[in-house]
């Protein structure tokens, strides 16, 4: 498709002059040069040498857009005339990859329409005729409103103003031919009269060579640009009314008003003005200022995060900023309704911004950890007031910039070849800095912190090739006041990654990390594709929330740790590791066939070091643990009689066999559905104090279980079977039935919890094998001492087939010692011992000649 390659621009101040002079972009032979021109006013012509003019419309100010093919040397600036006088803005974009013939369709084609003075207007739609074109917007002002096209699936490549006009320009996608989308919205700063066109830049007739990353949908909303104190779109412009508008003390300290005036030229956008705070000098307490939303644009906040930017006007400020460690420095409040509002603590003298500019400080009304002061009943879904306070550190005054108001949501990126995938900087410039916000930002070659959730792909309708290799995407620590990392007061699994692929599209997302310190959500659409190519090989996702799998996708490589309890909802999972999960369980598997569907797998320490298991199995039946690794978890089952396994008077029980815990551990204890009541409630979480090897003691803390005090009393009666179960068994038996797990190719035999009602079976067949024998001899293998088999339990006695191999099938549920014999004539019988291990034995005998030998 075509892609932008770069711009140059340039505005004349002198309404008597009839030229422009604008430095060409980088350009390279047979790229598309567009140059965006833009007149105050009047209707007059122009030129220039080796350019042709696609259109020209006036209403008020007047939009002109004329086009050459580059050629292999081009000067370094051109000149632009026209037939009347008046001051110019203008810029060139240079656009690679396109139709060198007709770079606007056989037709050249485009809308092109007038727009009355407004704030914020709908850019035209234009009918592509082309596939994969490329949607060039440019737009006029007939004042210095610096047009920001910024919301909806767009990308802006410069908004900005001259003398007295301005002009904009960006771009968006039309994979397939149709009408471009209707939701691209312009804003402007300043409101006059002008002109807005959408034109189509045709690919290449052989086909794209080139596509990048490009935002296909966009529900962020631009609230306000806060340009200096100016009034935008009906909101009243940023004052000095934080104490009429909301309160005249923040967290019991006193907020008066800041000073507040326009600082030009230091937004997000160079062009636009930021709301300006000083404080009061000398004074350690809050200064504020509100932005005072129109009633038709309050806006609905519930689950979302808004973002708003800040830095100091000088580096020097910081050392006169409130510390953060005293929760100063900077507030951001919102008000429903007049005495409902929330405030918040987000920026500070010691965080780790420091004296940067462009800082994003994002708020949810849900949020608790940055939370200073509350007032009444706020409704987060119509915030009509927005506050803005600082806080000096008590020495002149400080003062610093606030900028650019949005509602943070779900944004698309789509784009992306074999050749040219979607990046890391594809991914910042699609989903934050097209939109002038730092919602994500860059922090090295393939390293991003992301602040909003974000969607790979949209089901195939823009097609899509993600290949992030040996990259980091890391989601923001929640206010932590002890860290000093207080600027994103945000809530779990609000910022996230979702993966929405076609069937023709490729995500691969390989030998990179994915984290956070607090919860984000990671996972695919609910209709993604399973017949799309995946690689997420090597990918380590630590620290995720919510989790979410589809059914009959197929992941291999991923290591999930640290992460919330998700369900494998169908999913073929191989070679992947689940680890340090602190849930319940890890993962939740709800029947035989998708339990079938995990291979390979490995799952380590699932658990605080208290409760937790691996996996859930809620369905009856029989499950396949193909290959399936445990470490980490606890020990296995054990049962006592009501009657002779309770001593009542030292309230001590002794289960069936050696238990393996010690001091401390947290259990669960399970009446198997009897009706006897020991002293235990059934089904609750108990610690033990390990008597001896096969006595135990039930506490209800766990201090009290390493002390060996304050024992749970028990009765002695009933003559009932009940069991206790370690809390971190490997799997927990949550069926309420039979449940058979059948290990196999070298799998751990897990330990398990049972609920009331459920039971286990577990199979682990292995092959014993003696080899290295003749036909027909007899070989032997019987139990020793030290494992679950009575010492002495004839295991094998079998005689060895044609080729020398006597084999039998055991099932293996723990290490188990034997000793082994064969017996060959004209040999001393061979003889050794070894250990039946979870993979099983395999013996190759040696022989030694009997001399006492006699046929």
């Amino acid at each position: 498709m075509p892609a932008i390659r770069d711009f140059a621009s340039n505005y004349t101040t002198v309404t008597t002059g009839t030229t422009i002079i604008i430095p060409v972009p980088a350009v390279v032979e047979n790229d598309l040069m567009i140059a965006i021109l833009v007149a105050d006013t009047g209707t007059g012509t122009w030129s220039c040498t080796g350019w042709t003019e696609l259109l020209r419309q006036t209403n008020t100010s007047q939009l002109c857009v004329m086009y050459r093919i580059a050629t292999s040397s081009e000067p370094d600036d051109y000149t632009f005339t026209r037939s009347t006088s008046e001051t110019f803005n203008g810029r060139i974009v240079s656009i690679r990859d396109i139709d060198t013939t007709n770079p606007f369709g056989s037709t050249p084609t485009y809308t092109v329409t007038n727009q009355s003075s407004a704030a914020k207007y709908t850019l035209p739609q234009v009918t592509t005729t082309v596939a994969n074109s490329l949607i060039l917007y440019a737009v006029s002002n007939s004042a210095a409103g610096v047009p920001s096209i910024i919301e909806g699936p767009v990308s802006l490549i410069v908004g900005e103003d001259g003398s007295a006009e301005s002009g904009g320009v960006a771009w968006s996608f039309m994979p397939s031919t149709g009408a471009s989308p209707n939701n691209i919205t312009c804003s402007n700063i300043s409101s006059g009269a002008g002109v807005k066109a959408a034109i189509q830049i045709a690919a290449p007739s052989g086909g794209a060579t080139i596509v990048p990353a490009y935002c296909s949908s966009d529900a962020s909303i631009y609230i306000n640009p806060i340009h200096g104190t100016t009034a935008y779109n009906s909101d009243t412009g940023l004052a000095a009314t934080w104490d009429t508008l909301i309160g005249t003390s923040l967290n019991g300290i006193t907020l008066a008003d800041a000073t507040v005036a326009a600082a030009a030229d230091v937004g997000i956008n160079p062009y636009h003005s930021a709301g300006r705070l000083t404080s009061i000098s000398g004074s350690r307490n809050w200064s504020g200022a509100a932005l005072d939303l129109a009633s038709g644009n309050n806006v609905n906040l519930s689950g979302k995060n808004i973002l708003v930017h800040t830095g100091p006007s000088t580096p020097g400020q910081i050392q006169r900023f409130g510390a953060a460690a005293s929760q100063k420095g900077t507030a951001i409040a919102m008000q429903s309704s007049s005495g409902n509002w929330k405030a918040w603590h987000v920026h500070g003298k010691g965080t780790p911004y420091g004296y940067q500019r462009d800082v994003p400080l994002i708020v949810n009304s849900s949020n608790t950890g940055g939370l200073l002061e509350s007032a009444g009943t706020f409704d987060a879904s119509a915030v009509d007031i927005f506050g803005f306070a600082v806080a000096g550190g008590g020495v002149s005054t400080t003062i610093w910039d606030f900028y650019s108001l949005w509602v943070l949501d779900i944004v698309t990126i789509c784009g992306g070849i074999a050749s040219s995938p979607i990046d890391v900087p594809g991914i910042v410039l699609a989903a934050a800095d097209g939109h002038e916000r730092k919602s994500i930002v860059q922090q090295g070659t393939g390293q991003a912190i992301v602040f909003q959730p974000i969607q790979i792909g949209d089901g195939g309708t823009h097609p899509t090739y993600l290949d992030l290799n040996a990259t980091a995407i890391e989601f923001p620590k929640q206010y932590d006041l002890t860290s000093l990392q207080v600027n994103y007061c945000s809530v779990d699994n609000v910022a996230g990654i979702t993966y929405y692929a076609g069937a023709s599209d490729t995500i691969k997302h390989r030998s990179s990390v994915i984290s956070s310190p607090n919860k984000y959500h990671w996972g695919f659409h609910a209709s993604t594709s399973t017949s799309a190519t995946y690689d997420f090989s090597g990918l380590q996702v630590i620290g995720a929330g919510t989790i979410t799998l589809v059914n009959n996708l197929s992941l291999s490589g991923i290591t999930w740790s640290d992460c919330d309890n998700f369900s494998s909802a169908g999913t073929y999972l191989d070679n992947c590791t689940i680890k340090t999960t602190v849930a319940t369980s890890a993962l939740t598997v709800s029947s035989t066939t998708n339990m079938g569907r995990i291979t390979n797998c490995t799952f380590n320490t699932n658990n605080d070091g208290d409760i937790g298991h691996s996996i859930e199995l809620t369905a009856t039946g029989t499950h396949a643990f193909d290959n399936i690794a445990f470490a980490g978890g606890g020990v296995a089952k054990r049962s006592f009689n009501t009657t002779t396994g309770v001593d009542a008077g030292t309230d001590i029980i002794t289960v069936d066999a050696a238990h393996g815990y010690v001091d401390g551990d947290a259990i669960y204890y399970q009446d198997q559905g009897g009706s006897q009541n020991m002293g235990l409630t059934d089904g609750t979480l108990y610690y033990v104090n390990a008597q001896s090897t096969t006595t135990l003691s039930f506490h209800t803390t766990k201090a009290d279980a390493i002390a060996n005090t304050n024992k749970v009393a028990l009765t002695s009666a009933g003559g009932e079977t009940h069991s206790i179960y370690s809390a971190k068994a490997d799997v927990y038996n949550n069926s309420g039935g039979a449940v058979t797990i059948n290990v196999s190719n070298g799998g751990t035999v897990p330990t398990v919890r049972e609920s009331n009602g459920s039971s286990t079976t577990i199979n682990n067949s292995v092959t014993l094998e003696i080899n290295g024998v003749a036909q027909g001899t007899r070989c032997y293998i019987e139990a020793a001492l030290g494992g679950p088999e009575t010492s002495g339990t004839i295991l094998m006695n079998e005689e060895a087939d044609a080729l020398g191999i006597a084999t039998q099938t055991y099932n293996y549920t723990s290490s188990q010692p034997v000793r082994i014999r064969a017996r060959l004539a004209g040999y001393i019988p061979f003889e050794t011992t070894g250990t039946i291990a979870s993979t099983g034995l395999t013996i190759t005998a040696v022989w030694l000649e009997d001399s006492n030998y006699t046929p």
